[in-house]
């Protein structure tokens, strides 16, 4: 309940977006200057309003060399700036020497921005003007607005690659969601091992259990530390795993597959099997089989690329990987600056499941005030 509301006290205070934006799509973080990478001493001027307009401003030279500007307020969609340009003449120095009479503001013609990333894009334009050729040119960045990062990478500043193809450290394994009345069913094993083949070459961390109480849980969990204390933190999580489970399979409460949920998930509580009467649970909020919780999120389940039509029920052991989607997995670090991240699989099918966790991944960013945060 209480980092219940922390997370509602918190998030209040930020803009909230829908969860279609890309890593891509313009947000005030594209705002600043770019040029061509060439020496023509082009210079463009983005400043990003919100998810629909942006103001241009093009500092380049007519057609005999003189400097002029051209602006306009275009229009967002994604990742490009459409926008239609005006040219300003007729000035002079000082700017209470002007004489109005002789501004012009005319129609220049038409300019498309198309971005790759935070730092590269292509601008093409057309003109109505006589005499003066369409064309494009590369941009980049130049400069950033401070404190405002554009891409992931930027955005976050923790990242950790786990890989089990060496020995596992300090990962540990846990099984939930069954009662005492079932528990010798489960034969619960969990190990470092050599995959199968044809991916024998890769070593991974093994999950195989019977779902004798029709909703086993098993999971596998480390901490992380070096994060800012007692802070609110949105983490990209993703697992990459073998199983030679086809999709499309039927199977005893579910399919084989479709019916094993994959959750990945973090909590300033260090996972631990709670006891409550004969029932075995998690001390994490995991939420239920296809559905998340307060500290794990269902990312996919862990049938292959294989159907069930054509190998049948065993198929080949393949690799797979998950990760959170758009919405960031949401979580406050301990006193001492620490997470436990963790991937588990909630199960529905009544038979016996098995996985081997290769990869694990995870990238962190404290939570500040005026952070997009993508609605859940």
């Amino acid at each position: 309940m209480i980092r219940s509301m922390v997370y509602g006290c918190l998030l209040a205070c930020m803009q909230a977006v829908s969860a279609q934006i890309s890593d891509l799509s313009l947000r005030g973080d594209f705002t600043g200057n770019w040029t061509d990478p060439s020496p023509n001493n082009q210079g463009i001027q983005i400043e990003v309003l919100d998810n629909s307009r942006a103001v241009v401003i093009w500092f380049t030279f007519d057609q005999n060399g003189d400097q002029q500007w051209l602006a306009g307020l275009g229009d967002v969609s994604n990742d490009h700036i459409e926008v239609d340009l005006r040219r300003f003449s007729g000035g002079n120095f000082p700017p209470e020497l002007i004489d109005q009479q002789r501004l012009v503001i005319e129609a220049w013609g038409h300019a498309s921005i198309q971005f790759s990333d935070c730092s590269h894009g292509e601008m093409s334009w057309t003109s109505n003007l006589d005499g003066v050729p369409s064309g494009s040119m590369q941009l980049r960045r130049v400069t950033a607005l401070a404190d405002l990062p554009c891409s992931t990478a930027e955005r976050y500043h923790h990242n950790a690659h786990f890989s089990f193809d060496a020995p596992p450290g300090n990962w540990q394994a846990l099984v939930a969601d069954f009662s005492d009345a079932v528990a010798d069913g489960i034969d619960f094993v969990a190990e470092w091992r050599q995959l199968p083949e044809p991916i024998q070459s890769r070593y991974g961390f093994m999950l195989s259990g019977s779902n004798a109480s029709d909703d086993l849980a098993m999971m596998l969990a480390t901490e992380i530390g070096g994060l800012q204390p007692n802070a609110l933190h949105q983490l990209r999580l993703e697992v990459t795993f073998a199983t030679n489970v086809p999709a499309g399979c039927a199977g005893i409460g579910g399919s084989p597959g479709e019916a094993v949920t994959i959750k990945l998930g973090a909590s300033s509580n260090r996972p631990e099997v709670i006891e409550n009467d004969g029932e075995f649970s998690f001390n994490v909020d995991k939420g239920n089989q296809t559905s998340g919780g307060e500290d794990a999120m269902a990312v996919g389940d862990i049938s292959n690329s294989q159907q069930c039509d054509d190998v049948g029920l065993a198929g080949t052991w393949q690799l797979k990987t998950l990760k959170v989607g758009t919405v960031p997995m949401l979580a406050v670090s301990d006193d001492n600056g620490r997470l436990w991240i963790y991937v588990l699989t909630d199960s529905g099918f009544e038979g016996r499941s098995t996985l081997y966790v290769t990869d694990f991944r995870v990238a962190a960013a404290v939570v500040t005030a005026g952070t997009v945060v993508p609605r859940p």
